[in-house]
């Protein structure tokens, strides 16, 4: 019996509303969990008419059990009368909360109408482990030719001791259908059968004097391709439980798509409990083996910051490796941030990029955006050089839009009129940066001004190693002016490290130790210091550590002199035999 929640009318369920107030009966936890007590005493006591009506009742309150019990009695016309119609319809229900083997009887009572429905929810139980389908799922796939196939599904329903089949896969064994040719392997089968079936006495007699053996066991030839089939066609039908099954069982297997959508499933709490930590686990895992599903749900995950620490810069990067694995999609959602500037700065030049690398990934709708930026920007670099000489402002204004959408040249122009104060004031250190932006652009005139800017300390540190690799590099690439600016920047060099040499060598001197100035001074004098030429004739003259050798400090003052080294009333000469004297 069942009372009315609104009026309290009592009566026999029939799955109709309330006949008093026309209100639709429902159950709370608590209410199911009497009616399940009802159901065992009613079942203990052989009570048929109250078992009836607590497994319709329950059935049509979505308990999956009740469900499928529910539709054997209607299937099998026992305490009621038969209904095949509705018996699907509560083994649907069922199977589609991935019961096996109301998945099984809902196969075969679809199969009236549907053979295709029929096939899948076939396999989906057979995948499941439903026992009962194993022998059926056999046959389908002896219909379709897939012997072997055939033959691991016979061998699960004769492990079951299913008669049919082990006489079944003893016959194969000996005609060689879908397995290895064997009497021995099927006599081993046969010998399963305490008493063969009438039907196989023939094949029993014929393998009398065979020698039993234990065969192999069989494998599927492709179980993974049967499990994504199965998984495609409950993605096309709409059967979300069945896809999310199917998905976990993929995934187990090592499939990384699969797996990525489980995790998501997980986080998000759709179609199985919620477990964020697991199923942000699991799309890392994929992630990490290439899936750009998972790159894509993490960085849907990051930039929502719903069950994730919201975090623009991890979105971006999960973003572009999809985008490195083919996903036209995700370099197009990173062209829009970079537009929009949602959550980072702004950038129209990296926006172009973003949709071009979308584009050539097929992607018609970012091809046309990148097109149409991109001779935006042209459009206003044209009109920049256009009004170069004759007006300043307006040039500086249409060179600072083209360079904000990542025009290389257009960014190098203004990083020149930023360095010599052209239409705005001196500002060293924004051209730096602008000449470095251009480089990293690969535009190759400004690898020139970048090393100009190392070399002579204009908006940054002087760094001479790092201004001669850059110039080195433009000269590669045909930049005119760059090996002119290579030699000025290493004359200087030589000019500083010979003056360095040649106090190092004054400061060893002071300490008498006489050969070792005497090299540092060499080499500085072989780097044209004129002080250290000179020094040198005079250790010559004087005899400093040195036996005296007047012609060979002649040679020295000669070099020297041609260094444009003066000395005219030999001060310094004097200054150096005064060195000796106190020494």
């Amino acid at each position: 019996m069942i009372e009315c929640k609104k009026c309290g009318h009592v009566d026999v369920y029939t799955g109709a509303p309330c006949k008093k107030c026309g209100e639709r009966y429902s159950l709370s936890p608590v209410d199911v969990r009497q009616k399940l007590a009802e159901l065992e005493e009613a079942i203990n006591y052989k009570h048929y008419e109250d078992m009836l009506e607590c497994y319709h009742l329950l059935a049509d309150v979505g308990n999956t059990e009740a469900e499928k019990e529910y539709a054997k009695i209607l299937e099998k016309g026992q305490l009621t009368e038969r209904n095949l119609d509705l018996a699907m319809k509560y083994f649907y229900r069922a199977a589609k909360k991935n019961d096996a083997y109301s998945a099984y009887r809902y196969s075969r009572l679809v199969s009236r109408e549907s053979d295709e429905a029929a096939r899948f929810w076939l396999l989906f139980s057979a995948v499941l482990g439903c026992i009962e389908s194993y022998p059926a799922v056999a046959e389908e796939f002896r219909e379709l030719g897939h012997e072997e196939d055939a033959t691991y599904f016979y061998f699960l329903a004769a492990c079951s001791s299913d008669v049919d089949s082990i006489v079944t896969l003893a016959k194969r064994h000996c005609d060689g259908i879908g397995a290895e040719k064997s009497q021995s392997y099927a006599k081993w089968y046969m010998d399963k059968l305490k008493i063969p079936p009438i039907y196989a006495i023939k094949l029993a007699y014929k393998l009398r004097h065979a020698t039993a053996e234990a065969p192999p066991e069989p494998k599927p030839k492709d179980w993974d391709g049967l499990l994504r089939m199965l998984t495609l066609q409950a993605r096309r039908k709409g059967y979300d439980t069945a896809y999310l099954k199917l998905s976990e069982i993929l995934s187990a297997r090592g499939d990384i798509e699969a797996g990525a959508f489980v995790g998501r499933a997980l986080v998000e709490g759709d179609g199985c409990k919620q477990n964020v930590t697991e199923g942000l686990e699991m799309l890392t895992r994929s992630a990490a083996k290439g899936s750009i599903s998972a790159h894509l749900a993490l960085a849907d995950l990051y930039t929502e910051g719903r069950f994730a620490k919201k975090d623009s810069i991890i979105a971006l990067d999960h973003l572009g490796r999809a985008g490195e694995l083919g996903c036209a999609e995700a370099y197009e959602r990173i062209a829009e941030i970079f537009n929009t500037g949602d959550g980072v700065e702004k950038d129209i030049g990296k926006a172009i990029t973003y949709f071009s690398l979308a584009g050539d990934l097929g992607s018609q709708s970012a091809r046309e955006t990148a097109r149409r930026m991109i001779d935006e920007r042209d459009l206003h670099y044209s009109r920049a050089l256009a009004c170069e000489g004759a007006d300043t402002e307006n040039a500086l204004h249409s060179f600072a839009l083209a360079a904000s959408m990542g025009h290389a040249k257009a960014t190098v122009k203004l990083g020149q009129m930023f360095e010599s104060g052209i239409g705005t004031k001196i500002n060293r250190r924004g051209a730096f940066l602008l000449y470095k932006k251009a480089a990293e652009q690969r535009e190759d005139s400004a690898l020139l001004h970048l090393g100009r800017c190392y070399a002579n300390g204009i908006g940054t540190k002087l760094d001479y190693r790092l201004a001669r690799d850059l110039l080195s590099k433009a000269e590669r690439c045909g930049v005119e002016g760059a090996h002119e600016a290579i030699t000025v920047i290493m004359g200087r060099k030589m000019k500083k490290v010979s003056k360095r040499l040649y106090s190092a060598s004054m400061r060893l001197v002071y300490q008498k130790k006489f050969d070792e100035a005497r090299r540092l001074l060499e080499i500085a004098s072989d780097l044209y210091e004129p002080r250290a030429t000179y020094t040198l004739g005079c250790i010559f003259e004087f005899g400093m550590g040195v036996k005296c050798d007047k012609d060979k400090a002649y040679s020295y003052y000669e070099k020297a002199y041609s260094m444009k080294f003066r000395d005219p009333r030999s001060n310094y000469k004097l200054s150096v035999l005064r060195l000796l004297k106190s020494l």
